[in-house]
């Protein structure tokens, strides 16, 4: 068993904020996909709250609301510097509603990771 530490990069922000006319965590997973990152989830909250600069409450969900501003997780994991590569695009949008967290983190370097690594490596080295 072998543990590999990389970076997890997390995005909280809700389903009503936009970038150039398309939604944030779409976006952001389009621009992670071109600067190659190795993956990334979106998770969409059923409730949550916001601070005052926000609207201090509960998120409105579309179904009882017209406005749906529902949270949303956006976590991606990859080497250090990768995300590092990929920061300049979030400081670029930085005027929309989100907030960035980075954490190192240990991870299982699973069979499949152990098989596609050289994959993976030439992946990162066209890009």
């Amino acid at each position: 068993m072998e543990l590999v530490k990389v970076c997890e990069l997390t995005i909280y922000t809700a389903a009503d904020v936009f970038v150039n006319g398309m939604p944030i965590d779409k976006a952001i997973i389009e621009e992670a996909q071109r600067c190659k990152l190795a993956g990334g989830t979106v998770l969409k909250a059923a409730e949550g709250f916001a601070s005052k600069k926000r609207g201090f409450g509960r998120a409105k969900s579309a179904i009882f609301s017209s406005e749906a501003n529902l949270p949303i997780i956006i976590k991606i994991v990859d080497t250090r510097e990768c995300i590092d590569k990929f920061l300049p695009y979030l400081d670029e949008i930085g005027e929309k509603h989100f907030l960035v967290t980075l954490h190192e983190v240990e991870v299982l370097k699973t069979k499949y990771i152990r098989q596609h690594l050289e994959e993976l490596r030439k992946m990162y080295e066209e890009a």
